[in-house]
């Protein structure tokens, strides 16, 4: 049992480091520790961050100017893929090595969701 959750903290560990890109939102903390690779020892480091925020109204009228009901589940994913999409082009933009420290928060009124998100880039 012990060789098990070894072997997939090891394996979970080094697929975080090793295939960390600007394609893949980390939601957790960048590994500071040196990672040696072919050689020379390479220690990640928080170079920048981005804030995000909006809010979406619950009702609002669609194009036959009927109201409508948006649910939490398409304005979160609305939010969601914004701060993915642009996350990722500043990202490769800036020549970073990838996203980190993901955190996104959330509130709710009784006419309106408001988002928050912020994120670290890495080099």
């Amino acid at each position: 049992m012990k060789k098990i959750i070894s072997t997939l903290l090891l394996t979970t560990t080094l697929s975080t480091t090793l295939f960390a890109d600007c394609e893949v939102l980390n939601f957790g903390e960048p590994n500071q520790n040196p990672i040696k690779l072919l050689g020379t020892n390479e220690v990640p480091k928080v170079v920048n961050y981005n804030a995000y925020s909006a809010s979406k109204p619950i009702a609002y009228y669609d194009s036959k100017n009927k109201m409508q009901i948006k649910s939490f589940t398409d304005a979160y994913g609305e939010f969601f893929r914004y701060v993915r999409d642009s996350a990722i082009e500043d990202c490769k933009e800036g020549g970073y090595k990838e996203i980190a420290n993901v955190d996104i928060k959330f509130q709710i009124d009784e006419r309106y969701y408001y988002f928050a998100a912020t994120l670290n880039y890495i080099k």
